[in-house]
């Protein structure tokens, strides 16, 4: 079906372009008129799609923030910890969709049209470093004024908050070359100092999470970015054209491959990018044990993006341009997938020894998702693969 399509649009896209071409040079050439079904969905992205999981996120975040507060004021409390603990499961739960909705603000300075990087200081994975939050908590750097631009995105956010949160207060994540274990920071300074610093070191991350949060809310409401977004060709908006815009939401769907089919699943089971029989070193916020969770969350992240929540999206467009068929097949892939997700009843990398199985027919089912996303989606709507899925030959 790619290969028929591919054709179709090529021809399409070149007669398209020629008709263009043949328009501006005649002089009569103006503003190119945006398909309307391109401007709904990009209407609808922001309000329908980003910013009610944005106030979603920001809702359990703030709760967060409360529950480690009260643990942090009573360290040695276990039901504040495991009350806090909780609360970040839900936090974590509540942004893993925003996970497959990164355009504008969330995305990276250096590449995404109005970009900010926002969501590296929320989440940072895959660049993560255990090592460095033990660091930082022997140290108690975290209360210095100037800790936030002293230090990289992976000593904050959920990344450092997972650690902080559920690791054994007995060990640390460093080497035994490592300053805080060759001087014996670590050690001289006993669980119940362990203890009490890390629910500080939390409290701090965690109002600084709400913040972030706030900034990716802001950006989207107050700057108004998803006005801009639906402006896309217009005066006011940073994209020259409505279809770099759509090509930016079409590329943002790929985290469901690059991030959730190869590194949450691929890498942890050893499918990719591993040079043993499974890398659970690569599972996403490790400590906490719920990996399984976070792609039940990604897989309805991905739905939302796609079929624009109760708006318009992608789905409506590939009707529209009378491919209905390619919508009914990606969405049965989809609940597939979400079928597979449920029955993972273990987190990833406990499943890649235990029940493998289950774990493969997950990563199987999402990649069923995720090629007729760069198949025939790509293909009808004569969008571009994303670089990183472009020049993957796995």
């Amino acid at each position: 079906m790619a290969a028929r399509w591919r054709a179709e649009m090529t021809l399409v896209g070149g007669l398209a372009g020629l008709a263009l071409t043949r328009s501006i040079a005649c002089g009569t050439g103006g503003p190119a008129e945006v398909d309307p079904d391109v401007a709904a969905l990009l209407a609808d992205f922001g309000p329908l799609v980003v910013i009610p999981a944005v106030e979603r996120a920001t809702t359990s975040a703030s709760a967060l923030q409360i529950a480690i507060d009260d643990w942090a004021a009573a360290p040695s409390d276990d039901d504040a910890r495991q009350a806090a603990q909780q609360a970040f499961l839900e936090a974590v739960g509540a942004w893993e969709p925003l996970e497959m909705a990164q355009v504008g603000p969330a995305a990276s300075s250096l590449d995404a049209v109005g970009g900010q990087d926002l969501r590296d200081e929320i989440l940072s994975y895959p660049t993560v470093n255990a090592c460095r939050v033990d660091q930082l908590t022997a140290e108690g750097a975290y209360a210095q004024p100037a800790f936030f631009e002293e230090n990289l995105v992976t000593s904050r956010g959920l990344d450092a908050l997972d650690r902080l949160l559920f690791a054994d207060d007995v060990a640390n994540a460093c080497g035994e070359e490592i300053d805080i274990n060759v001087e014996g920071t670590w050690t001289a300074l006993g669980s119940d100092e362990i203890r009490a610093r890390r629910a500080a070191y939390a409290s701090v991350l965690a109002h600084r999470l709400v913040e972030d949060l706030g900034r990716l809310s802001d950006a989207w409401v107050a700057d108004d970015f998803a006005g801009q977004l639906a402006a896309a060709g217009g005066e006011g908006s940073p994209y020259d054209t409505a279809d770099q815009a759509l090509q930016d939401v079409f590329g943002a769907l790929f985290a469901l491959e690059t991030s959730t089919q190869d590194r949450k699943l691929g890498r942890v089971l050893g499918l990719r990018d591993c040079d043993a029989a499974t890398c659970p070193e690569d599972t996403l916020l490790p400590w906490s044990g719920a990996s399984q969770d976070w792609i039940v969350a990604d897989l309805a992240g991905f739905r939302v993006a796609f079929t624009g929540g109760e708006g318009a999206g992608l789905d409506d467009l590939l009707a529209a341009r009378g491919h209905q068929d390619v919508v009914d097949e990606l969405l049965l892939a989809l609940d597939g997938a979400d079928a597979a997700a449920a029955a993972l009843a273990l987190p990833v990398e406990e499943a890649a020894d235990s029940d493998p199985a289950t774990a493969l027919a997950l990563h199987t089912a999402i990649t069923a998702v995720t090629e007729i996303l760069e198949t025939d989606v790509a293909t009808i709507l004569t969008l571009q693969l994303p670089t990183e899925v472009a020049g993957d030959n796995d």
